[in-house]
């Protein structure tokens, strides 16, 4: 049985201390269990309500006539109304209380959720990079190069231009026409034009390499025509038609002046020849300048050929054996390569004929101590014919 005891100042009566305790906690315990959706089909029990005390509220600024606020009546708040407000906070106070366990599962589920989406981020990561590891091994490892021994006409371009490349590191004339020929039938929308115009451009230079080297070594067909294996398409192929005629104009250049040169020392023009000199050391092919130098020293053994040919002669004018013999010997000191040389080995046969006449009648005279001093030299055999 519930015991009842008198509230002297509210002048009400009241549950005992625990009793009202155990009612509290039963409601706290419904509360905290139903959803906030039923909070209103909640029956609090009525407990007797202690009235509370009156609030006095501050009157608003005084009116005009009014000197002090001790001649405003008091403002009460009726019975009913502070009843009101205790029950609105006891109900507000158990909404606090039912909510605020689920908030608190809430706020536990919020980190597993946000470690779930780590999880995620931290696969796609790894499946990112495991895939671009895998296009970058699969991007550098290189692909079996192709047996260029057996390379076969309908192979792939790529493949044929690897051996192109490799045949022509041996610096071949036949190897580079070769893969010229293969790289100049490709159209400008191919796949390799690009850098297959780099490589003809490359080759084409190494072709005219060669063609230089011939011309320099007094070969111009060879020159011309290893300079025309280079094809129209290539980059240099003006280039290369440019040299073709500079080579031919050059060269019809210093054979004009090398035939005027021979001319004038032939007809003992010493003076004309040396002016040819300088005409062919200008010229830009190295060939005519070493022509120039050939010149030089040509003359100049043409002068000496010409005064010995001179001296000789003087001497085989006296008509004797000895002055004979002496012109004879003379005589096979000239260059043969000389000009005089053709024009003295004429008078040796003449002077040999008459030298050996003169030994003759001299033979029947009976003077056998007479020879011929120039009949005789182990040193030009084919002095004579």
């Amino acid at each position: 049985m519930v015991r009842k005891r008198f509230d002297r100042r509210s002048g009400t009566k009241r549950l005992g201390t625990k009793t009202n305790q155990y009612v509290q906690h039963a409601s706290d315990w419904q509360i905290q269990n139903i959803e906030p959706a039923d909070l209103h089909k909640l029956k609090l029990p009525k407990l007797p309500v202690t009235p509370p005390v009156v609030p006095v509220v501050s009157p608003p600024a005084l009116p005009s006539g009014l000197s002090s606020v001790a001649n405003l009546p008091p403002i009460e708040v009726s019975q009913p109304e502070a009843d009101t407000a205790s029950q609105r906070g006891r109900t507000e106070s158990a909404i606090q209380v039912a909510s605020a366990p689920r908030r608190s599962r809430s706020a536990r589920s919020r980190p597993l959720k946000s470690w779930n989406w780590s999880l995620l981020g931290l696969g796609a990561v790894v499946l990112s990079a495991g895939m671009g590891a895998a296009a970058l091994m699969w991007l550098t490892t290189l692909p079996p190069l192709p047996d260029c021994g057996k390379i076969s006409p309908i192979a792939a371009d790529s493949e044929r231009l690897y051996c192109a490349q490799e045949a022509i590191r041996s610096g071949d004339l036949p190897q580079l026409v070769a893969g010229l020929q293969l790289v100049g039938q490709w159209s400008d929308d191919h796949p390799l034009y690009s850098e297959a115009q780099k490589l003809m451009a490359s080759w084409s230079k190494a072709i005219l390499a060669i063609a230089n080297d011939k011309i320099n070594h007094n070969d111009l067909p060879g020159a011309v025509e290893t300079a025309s294996h280079i094809p129209p398409n290539s980059p240099i192929y003006k280039e290369a038609q440019a040299a073709i005629a500079h080579w031919q104009e050059q060269w019809q250049q210093g054979e004009t002046l090398y035939k005027m040169a021979q001319e004038a020392l032939q007809n003992q023009y010493w003076d004309r020849a040396a002016e040819q000199v300088p005409a062919l050391a200008q010229l830009e092919n190295p060939y005519w300048q070493q022509r120039a130098d050939q010149l030089t020293s040509q003359i100049l053994s043409e002068k000496q050929a010409r005064t010995q040919l001179v001296e000789a002669r003087n001497l085989a004018k006296r008509q004797n054996s000895e002055a004979l013999g002496e012109a004879i010997a003379l005589a096979q000191q000239i260059d043969p390569s000389s000009h005089a040389w053709a024009e003295a080995k004429t008078e040796l046969t003449q002077w040999s004929q008459a030298l050996l006449k003169t030994g003759i009648q001299q033979w029947q005279q009976g003077n056998l101590e007479g020879r011929s001093p120039g009949t005789a030299n182990p040193s030009r055999p084919n002095a004579f014919p």
